[in-house]
């Protein structure tokens, strides 16, 4: 969503130390190990607790294909896809937001308007 962009874009203006940087070497490794316990074949099997996913049809930096098949593998919870959402799904249109919203409020069985 082009407003919020500018919104978030202005703030980072005003305060620069709320930028993110380049990855640490730490992180890449905390990524590698997280990638490697998630795509375990028994790993979703071993969630207990409800999950609800939410894969961005648009996203370049996110594999919507692994979420959708560690979604698949899940034996409680449940995956959606937004088909027009880029990867930052709460930043997007109104429209894609709304998509959100529905789903999660079904999800929780939260009998409410999306507006």
């Amino acid at each position: 969503d082009r407003e919020r962009y500018l919104r978030n874009r202005a703030i980072l203006e005003a305060v620069p130390r709320l930028g993110l940087g380049s990855p640490t070497i730490g992180w890449l490794k905390a990524a590698f190990r997280s990638i490697a316990r998630l795509t375990a074949p028994d790993y979703p099997l071993k969630v207990h607790v409800p999950l609800l996913l939410f894969a961005a049809g648009m996203d370049t930096i996110v594999s919507t294909t692994a979420i959708e098949e560690f979604g698949l593998r899940l034996k409680v919870g449940t995956h959606v896809l937004l088909p027009q959402a880029r990867h930052e799904i709460l930043q997007e249109t109104a429209e894609v937001r709304k998509d959100f919203w529905a789903a999660f409020d079904a999800y929780m069985g939260i009998d409410a308007p999306v507006s």
